[in-house]
């Protein structure tokens, strides 16, 4: 009964949940691109850890303005992200190295490929779906990246952006519509982990 209970209370967290007035958090918005600015915070698990994205403040860099999204790690790191558009384009810029590279164009067509700074791109997808234990998306732009010892299938939803990432097949990655999702899950994953051992 209290696992019944707690998948109503995620589902009622993510239906009641939206980034804008009418929308679902497990619904996009097909009228925006799919590396869309976002105005509202984002909280992503990664692994076994999860960061709250949000913008801080806009920055002109070299006569260039981007937002800045700070990504606070639940270790209490930082990472900051500076993406500004030009034109269809969503452009990052990497402070360390003075360098700007295209995170994404909408004009890319499917099998498109380029290079980040130590990374490769390949749009594998316009239709691609991920199961979350929040979601299940539908018509998602998916990235091939490739780094140099690993490679992510990340997933984009028009309209939100980043929604999950996969390695191998995997789920690694997701966002969750409050940090009491995650609360919600660990507790579930304690309780399966209980029953199996007694």
């Amino acid at each position: 009964m209290k696992k019944v209970l707690t998948l109503f209370f995620l589902i009622l967290t993510t239906a009641t949940f939206a980034q804008k007035d009418g929308q679902n958090f497990c619904d996009g918005d097909d009228t925006e691109g799919y590396f869309k600015p976002l105005e509202w915070p984002k909280i992503v698990v990664w692994y076994d850890t999860h960061y709250n994205e949000r913008l801080i403040e806009e920055k002109v860099v070299d006569g260039k303005t981007y937002k800045a999204y700070v990504q606070e790690w639940e270790a209490g790191s930082k990472d900051t992200l500076y993406l500004r558009a030009e034109g269809t384009k969503t452009v990052q810029y990497y402070k360390e190295t003075k360098k700007e590279i295209v995170r994404f164009d909408d004009a890319f067509k499917l099998g498109q490929q380029w290079k980040g700074l130590e990374i490769r791109y390949k749009v594998r997808s316009f239709t691609g779906e991920l199961l979350t234990p929040v979601c299940r998306y539908r018509n998602l732009m998916v990235l091939e990246a490739v780094y140099p010892k690993t490679t992510f299938l990340f997933y984009y939803l028009k309209g939100y952006g980043y929604v999950g990432a996969t390695k191998d097949g995997n789920l690694i990655s997701f966002v969750v519509p409050n940090l009491e999702v995650i609360a919600e899950m660990e507790k579930m994953v304690e309780e399966m982990n209980r029953s199996r051992v007694e």
